[in-house]
């Protein structure tokens, strides 16, 4: 017995009739070396999609896709501009420009930090000229419109063990601060914060944050903010001082903002250390977080390098400082305070510079002739 198969074509729909179309949603890869590849970052919700016609640019349709029910009808033969916003909150309320040219000015305002985690990263895509004759389905690319940064935290040079240390130096708290709440998915400028009330008050953090832990993921919304310190060549510049100097609105620059702990009855002086860093394409004058990206910071902490100028460091309000230093004259005796030390051409004096850190033992740090 001969059998044979044939690939079963759909039936042709005439023209101007309805078409039962399935979104296929795919998640583009992150325009990195790294790959945003976890679940949490694949995750579709609900999705948002507005048709409009080719032919004239005229929106048609509005669709709020809820869970796995991803089904939409076109007109046989009719060709649509698909445009799709997935993960968003109360998309039924958005109301779509009347045509396709003002898509750009369509915006998305992110509500919390809560939402996100809720519903899951905001993501868009688009596919033009879309004609279908039979019942199908289309597959369109997503963008995620939040970038990916992943945060490396290592004190074990403080102390040379192989694990950090946290008796001397521990991690307290990790935040995103002033993160873009105000999304343009169809801008081809991208997103931008346009003032302070266009960021989030509570950015994402870390509330699980261990003391010894080193690294962290956060999802930070695109922020296009262009390149502020255009000559410089410092990163230890890339600061509020330098910023406002440049004429910058810093209340719309999106920043890390890492506090770590130092044990004064370890080191002799502690406190709070807040290390701050403004998030961009490099580390001197680009301040873009842009969508689908990955950006790796690192803070590598060590003696040399506790106040390392590539983060912006300020004290916590808790500092103390234990250690006490004396000068010592030629004889050994301890010079008063406010001492003026005198001498005299062609006889030289020797003078030493002694550290008490722990308010037990005296070291010298220094001598001079």
């Amino acid at each position: 017995m001969l059998i044979s198969c044939v690939r079963e074509t759909p039936e042709s729909i005439p023209y101007g009739r309805t078409v039962n179309v399935e979104i296929v949603p795919g998640i583009g890869d992150a325009a990195s070396k790294s790959r945003l590849d976890g679940a949490e970052d694949c995750n579709i919700s609900n999705m948002l999609v507005l048709l409009y016609r080719s032919s004239d640019g005229r929106f048609d349709k509005k669709y709020v896709c809820d869970g796995d029910d991803r089904g939409i009808q076109l007109l046989s033969g009719v060709s649509y501009d698909i445009f799709v916003l997935a993960n968003v909150e109360n998309a039924s309320g958005m109301n779509p420009p009347e045509y396709e040219t003002g898509l750009p000015g369509l915006n998305y305002v992110i509500p919390s930090y809560e939402s996100v985690n809720r519903l899951g990263i905001p993501c868009c895509g688009s596919l033009n000229s879309v004609s279908l004759t039979a019942n199908g389905s289309v597959n369109i690319i997503l963008s995620r419109l939040m970038a990916k940064v992943n945060v490396h935290i290592s004190h074990k040079g403080l102390t040379g063990k192989p694990s950090n240390d946290a008796s001397l130096f521990s991690n307290v708290k990790l935040y995103v601060r002033q993160a873009n709440a105000v999304l343009s998915p169809f801008s081809p400028d991208g997103s931008r914060a346009c003032d302070g009330d266009s960021v989030l008050e509570v950015s994402d953090y870390d509330p699980a944050m261990t003391a010894d832990g080193s690294d962290f993921v956060f999802y930070v919304p695109e922020n296009m903010q262009g390149c502020l310190l255009p000559g410089n060549l410092n990163p230890g510049d890339k600061t509020e001082p330098a910023l406002r100097q440049a004429g910058a609105d810093v209340s719309v620059l999106t920043y890390m903002e890492y506090t770590g702990h130092l044990n004064a009855n370890v080191a002799g002086y502690g406190g709070d250390l807040v290390y701050r860093f403004y998030l961009g394409a490099d580390t001197v004058g680009d301040f873009n977080v842009e969508r689908n990206h990955v950006y790796d910071l690192s803070l590598e902490l060590s003696p040399e390098h506790l106040f390392d100028s590539y983060w912006k460091i300020s004290h916590g309000s808790d500092w103390n400082d234990f250690r006490t230093f004396r000068l010592l004259g030629q004889d050994g005796s301890a010079l008063e305070d406010n001492a003026i030390l005198a001498v005299r051409p062609s006889h030289p004096a020797l003078i030493r510079l002694f550290a008490n850190s722990d308010g037990s033992s005296v070291n010298m740090i220094s001598s001079a002739v």
